[in-house]
Formats: C-alpha cells, sequence, structure tokens
C-alpha cells in the first residue's frame, strides 16, 4: 500500500502554493535492476533472473536515449494501475 505524509511549502516561497499542504509518497527502498529482477523472477516466470536482468537493462537503454533524443515513453494504456483511496483532506480551523 502506498504510504503518503503531508508536506507544507514554506512560506519562504513567494508563490501561490505557500503556506499549502500537499501529498508526497513515502518511500521504503529503491529497488535496484538486479532486485527489479530478483522479484520478477519471483513470479512464476519462465524466465531466469538473468534472462530478465538482461531484458531489463536493454530497457533503461532505450528508455534513456529516446528521452536524450527528445522522445516521451509513457506507459502503456493496457496497464491497470490498482484504485488508491485518498486519504481525507486535513480539517480547516
Amino acid at each position: 500500500m502506498i504510504e503518503l505524509y503531508l508536506s507544507k511549502v514554506t512560506d519562504s516561497s513567494e508563490s501561490e502554493q505557500a503556506g499549502k499542504l500537499y501529498a508526497r509518497v513515502s518511500y521504503k527502498q529503491t529497488l535496484d535492476v538486479q532486485a527489479m529482477a530478483r522479484h520478477m523472477a519471483e513470479h512464476n516466470t519462465m524466465f531466469s533472473e538473468g534472462s530478465i536482468t538482461g531484458i531489463l537493462i536493454d530497457f533503461v537503454k532505450c528508455v534513456r536515449e529516446q528521452v536524450l533524443n527528445g522522445n516521451r515513453w509513457p506507459l502503456q494504456p493496457s496497464v491497470r494501475w490498482p484504485k488508491v483511496p485518498r486519504p481525507a483532506p486535513p480539517s480547516r480551523p
């Protein structure tokens, strides 16, 4: 489950957002390519961890190349992300 925390924009900022609260994601860890390949291999796939590692390395290289060429690479629309319940907004005094 995604954990969020509230972050307040500092008053020293001279923008309209000064003093407002925004939700930010609280990260637990960062996975490198090896860790992601290991995780994916645990999902009963016919590909080995080594094969997945190679595919991910090539994938990262290609995405980087495309971004440096000024091309966007959005996630495919067929990817369905689970709906995450939104926390209630903070009460105002």
